[in-house]
């Protein structure tokens, strides 16, 4: 059995699991825990995600839109914490509204409505 195990030193019991370069990146740069989100859309609460505080309004939509599978992109939602957006390059952490356990809101644009620019 240890002829095996040597034989096999590069196999799959060595694998290395690979993350993206940016999560890794934010992770090791955060010394801050990550924070319960609760996540409400159309109405209902649709999710909770655990996101660092370090994260920017923009990624932060992204997780949020991701979480939910939500088809479109940045453009056809807005993010906001206490009915106040989040800014785009901003970490999320300096919104007022920003605590562990804290409720954001998803919303679609609507039709005629202008998309968010420099914020969330």
């Amino acid at each position: 059995a240890a002829a095996a195990n040597a034989a096999d030193e590069a196999g799959a019991a060595h694998g290395v699991l690979q993350r993206e370069v940016g999560a890794v990146a934010l992770a090791l740069g955060s010394r801050a825990p990550p924070v319960a989100v609760r996540v409400r859309y159309c109405g209902r609460e649709a999710a909770e995600v655990h996101v660092l505080p370090t994260l920017t309004g923009l990624q932060l939509k992204s997780k949020v839109i991701a979480e939910l599978g939500l088809d479109g992109g940045f453009q056809h939602y807005y993010l906001k914490l206490n009915r106040a957006p989040f800014g785009a390059r901003s970490r999320v952490a300096e919104h007022d509204g920003w605590c562990d356990g804290c409720v954001v809101e998803l919303e679609d644009v609507g039709e005629g409505q202008a998309k968010a620019i420099g914020h969330t």
